[in-house]
Formats: structure tokens, sequence, C-alpha cells
């Protein structure tokens, strides 16, 4: 089969897990140099991928909100002209399965999805659920197909928007110049993942004491409960900036490339701390094999996980479990790894 080349790699889910799909692009790039690579994912990431070097253009995915034949329609639309020949589909996605084989792409590329598994032309096995390696490594799976290999070195591949810093610039102004800061991310998709707000409060005192930090807090949604919760807990007493919800990826990413560090449980926003070399601790109350470390861990050399050392008891509900679990994990452990992440020079 000729060499693709227009490629269309899509990655429909969440933050964390487009950032690390990124790995793969410029292996793509390296492999098929006279491709024209485009990405797709929710539109919320373009701002990661439309100025990167080595892509042809960002496609911005409809909102999995909409009824199932909207988003066929539109991605339909989208992609029937111009056309690609190839398209690798990093996780299944039933609408994307059947919009792209009713455009005519020639090659389609993913793990088996139910009823439209017929949709594609090279239907793989999909290995994740075993979570023996990491998520970046799985991806090239779907790849081999194209003579790709899982590489030596995996890192995230993103490109920052001279325009973001601009803007993260502007809504800094009121603040001043921010130096000798470390990021505070509090939040998590389900309120039972969460390490507790009054240890991310006690943690934030004891930057302050150590190091005479700026506190920040980040996060996509101002109004989540565990914001709420810190704003209360700290009172007037803990001085802090607070920029959750009012900022992009891109703008976060600059803000983040600067930072003494972020600590957050695992989340996006550690997967693009990693992607731009900010030390990052990532707290894992979770690890049973599918949402560990092993599979989840952010891609960098400037990474501390922080696991919690709780056991399931007998007849204990998983979301108790759970919360027990990321309550296990001690302050004192946080600011040790801390110490040990900031204390790596950073890579060039």
């Amino acid at each position: 089969m000729a060499a693709p080349r227009r490629i269309l790699v899509v990655r429909p889910d969440r933050v964390g897990d487009v950032i690390i799909s990124s790995s793969c692009i410029p292996a793509l790039q390296a492999a098929y140099p006279r491709a024209e690579i485009v990405y797709a994912a929710s539109a919320g990431m373009q701002p990661l991928f439309e100025t990167h070097p080595a892509l042809a253009g960002f496609i911005p995915l409809p909102s999995h909100s909409l009824p199932f034949h909207t988003r066929v329609g539109a991605l339909y639309s989208t992609l029937k002209d111009p056309r690609f020949d190839c398209v690798v589909s990093l996780h299944p996605d039933p609408a994307v399965y059947l919009a792209t084989w009713w455009v005519g792409i020639r090659r389609r590329i993913g793990y088996p999805s139910g009823l439209l598994s017929w949709t594609l032309t090279d239907c793989l096995p999909n290995r994740r659920p075993g979570c023996l390696t990491h998520e970046a490594a799985y991806n090239f799976d779907l790849l081999q197909p194209l003579g790709l290999a899982v590489p030596k070195r995996l890192r995230a591949s993103i490109a920052l928007p001279p325009k973001a810093e601009a803007t993260l610039r502007e809504k800094l102004d009121d603040h001043g110049l921010l130096a000798n800061y470390y990021c505070l991310h509090l939040g998590a998709h389900s309120p039972v993942f969460r390490w507790p707000v009054e240890r991310y409060v006690e943690l934030a005192r004891r930057l302050r004491q150590r190091h005479g930090a700026t506190i920040v807090l980040i996060g996509h949604d101002a109004a989540d409960a565990s914001y709420a919760e810190f704003r209360a807990l700290a009172g007037d007493s803990l001085p802090y900036l607070d920029l959750s919800g009012k900022l992009d990826l891109a703008e976060l990413g600059w803000l983040l490339q600067d930072a003494q560090c972020l600590i957050t449980r695992d989340s996006g926003p550690s997967h693009l701390a990693a992607a731009v070399n900010c030390p990052v601790v990532v707290l894992f109350g979770r690890l049973t094999p599918p949402y560990g470390p092993t599979r989840w861990a952010p891609l960098g050399e400037r990474v501390r996980v922080v696991p919690s050392n709780a056991v399931r008891r007998k007849e204990e509900t998983r979301d108790g479990f759970h919360r027990r679990a990321f309550a296990a994990i001690t302050t004192d452990a946080v600011v040790d790894a801390v110490e040990q992440v900031c204390a790596k020079v950073k890579a060039p």
C-alpha cells in the first residue's frame, strides 16, 4: 500500500489522554516526512496544537454531549474535503468510526468498538486493559500497521502559541510579576478522587514558610467545591492567587513553564506540566491497574508520584475506599516529593 499523504490522528477523550497521545506526533513525522499530519481532539485542546510545527492542522471534534447522529453529520462535513487517506483512532469513538468510513478514508485503524468495528480496515486487539505499560506506548499498537515501533523515549509533543503568553501576562497585570510560585490543582472529574482540601491548605502554608513562595490555584472551574473550601479554610491568613477558571490550556502551559512545581492528583494539568518541563508531584490514590501510575504517570524527567499505601478493606465500598486512599497520603510525603523533584536540574 502506498505511503499515506494525509494522516488524521484522533484522540477524542480527556485532556491528559490527548497530551499523552501527542507523543506519537514526532514519530509519525519522522516516518512520513512528506505527509501532512492533522490532529483531532476536543475543541479545548486546540490552543496546544494549532501552531505545532509538525502538524498541518488541528480539527476540533464535536462535543460528546451532542446526539450521535449530529456528531456523525458534523464530522462528515468536516472530513469530506480535503480528503485524508489514513485515519488512526487512538481511542474508540463510534461517531468517528462511522464518519471516517462514510467519507471514504481509504485506511481506518482503530480498536474494536462493538457493532461498528466493521468500519475499520485495520481492527487491532486492544491490549490496554492489561495495564502492563504506559498509555503512550499502547498508542503505538495502532501505529504498527504504518511501520512505527515504540520509541525509546516517550515525551508529549505540544506547542504553546506566543499569543497565549501575551494574554496570560494581560491577565496577570493586576498581580505583578510572578516569581517563585507553586501551583496547586485541587479538582477532579469526581468528588471522590481528591486529596483533602485541608491538606492542600497545610501544604500551601508550609511552602510559603519554607520558600517564601507565592501559591497559585489553577483549575478549569472556579465554582468547584474544592476551591470554595480552600478559600474558606485559607481565609485572610494565607495569601494566594486564584486563577481557577481564568486560563485556557495554552495560557496554563505558559504559567506552568515557569512554576517551581505543580502539585495535583492524577489529572490533565499534571500531563501539561510534564510536557512543558515543569516539576510535578502527582498524588495517586487509585493504584489498581486501570488507573495507576504504570499506565498514567505523566511523561517527563521531573515527575514524582506519591502513591497511597491504603489497602481496601473487606466489604468497603469503592467510593469509601478511594476517599480513604487519598486521605492516607500525608502532607509530609508530598512536601518531601516536592523537595526531591525541585532539586532535579531542568532537562535541556
